[in-house]
């Protein structure tokens, strides 16, 4: 019901807001989880797979956002920490940059069906390492 609830949230304000964002903190979305694929290409354990965010901030407002969560291995019963910030862009995707072990994940996500892609990057160097497919999970 909530991830839905971001869901028609997200997409109306995408459809409907072209302001310039700003900050106004107060909307809290719990529990949004992507499957992803492509990730051990940049060095991640084979069965990390699940990224699972809480979203704080203007959702509606301004479209921006911070996110934080685990990147779940559960195969061999670990995470990485997730977190970072995102913003509506003016193409009426969601830009989210987020910072996931020792590396920065660089993504884009339809705002309509919540798939994108991330651009997994060094967090030292800023050398490409792979890229992962991020898989909307209602």
């Amino acid at each position: 019901m909530l991830r839905s609830s971001l869901a028609v949230l997200l997409l109306s304000f995408s459809l409907s807001n072209n302001a310039a964002p700003s900050v106004v903190p107060g909307e809290h979305i719990a529990g949004l989880v992507w499957s992803v694929s492509g990730a051990s290409a940049a060095g991640f354990p084979p069965s990390c797979t699940t990224l699972s965010l809480d979203v704080d901030g203007a959702i509606t407002t301004s479209g921006q956002f911070s996110a934080y969560g685990p990147f779940n291995c559960p195969a061999i019963d670990m995470s990485y920490n997730a977190f970072g910030a995102g913003y509506l862009t003016t193409a009426g995707n969601f830009a989210l940059k987020l910072s996931v072990g020792q590396s920065n994940w660089v993504c884009t996500l339809n705002s309509g069906t919540f798939h994108g892609s991330c651009l997994i990057l060094n967090a030292g160097t800023g050398d490409t390492l792979g890229t992962a497919v991020l898989t909307y999970v209602p």
